[in-house]
C-alpha cells in the first residue's frame, strides 16, 4: 500500500527533537516579525508578538506535553498503517 507519514523512521528521540526546534523557529520567526513590526510603527502589535514568542519559548512543560501527546498520535498511526499494510 505504501502508506507513508512523512517522518522517515525517525524514532520517539528523533521526533522530540524536531518538535522543539520547530516551537523555536516558531519563536524566533514570531520574535523577527515583532521586530518589523516596531520598524513599521506598529509596536502594540509587536509588544503583543515579542511577548507571545517569549512564552513559547518560556512554556517547556507545556510544550513537552503536547510534544508527548503527538508522538503518541503518531506513534498509533504507525500501528494502524502497519496493520493495513499487512491486509491483503
Amino acid at each position: 500500500m505504501g502508506f507513508d507519514d512523512g517522518l522517515g523512521d525517525m524514532d520517539d528521540d528523533a521526533l522530540r527533537e524536531s518538535f522543539d526546534d520547530a516551537a523555536d523557529a516558531l519563536a524566533g520567526r514570531l520574535i523577527r516579525l515583532a521586530w518589523t513590526a516596531v520598524r513599521d510603527g506598529g509596536e502594540p502589535e509587536a509588544r503583543r508578538m515579542a511577548e507571545y514568542a517569549r512564552l513559547r519559548r518560556d512554556r517547556a512543560s507545556t510544550r513537552m506535553d503536547d510534544r508527548e501527546r503527538m508522538i503518541a498520535l503518531i506513534r498509533a498511526w504507525r500501528a494502524r498503517r502497519d496493520a493495513l499494510e499487512g491486509l491483503p
